[in-house]
């Protein structure tokens, strides 16, 4: 999966972001950025949730500092979140698909 060069400083920025974060992407260029969240689980459904409000299928690329795109299966058995649920509270970086 390649971010496009939004995606990519928005990522650099994810590095710095406080744990536990995850970082979710769609092959139409939606992502969602969560940080600060209570565990790595929240952070990883609410990153993928978030980001299916804006694309049908999202995936989550990276999981704390962790890379996890391209595994065979997520790192967590709620990496892929239900579609519809809103995030309350954490800090987001957004951009809808196009």
């Amino acid at each position: 999966m390649l971010l496009d060069e939004t995606a990519k400083h928005v990522f650099t920025d994810y590095r710095k972001a406080a744990a536990p974060k995850a970082f979710a992407v769609s092959m139409s260029g939606a992502y969602a950025v969560v940080e600060g969240a209570t565990t790595d689980d929240d952070a990883a459904k609410r990153a993928v949730s978030r980001c299916q409000e804006y694309a049908r299928t999202c995936l989550l690329y990276a999981l704390g500092e962790k890379i996890v795109a391209g595994m065979k299966e997520p790192p967590l058995e709620t990496a892929r979140a239900r579609r519809g649920r809103r995030p309350g509270g954490e800090q987001l970086s957004l951009r809808p698909g196009r």
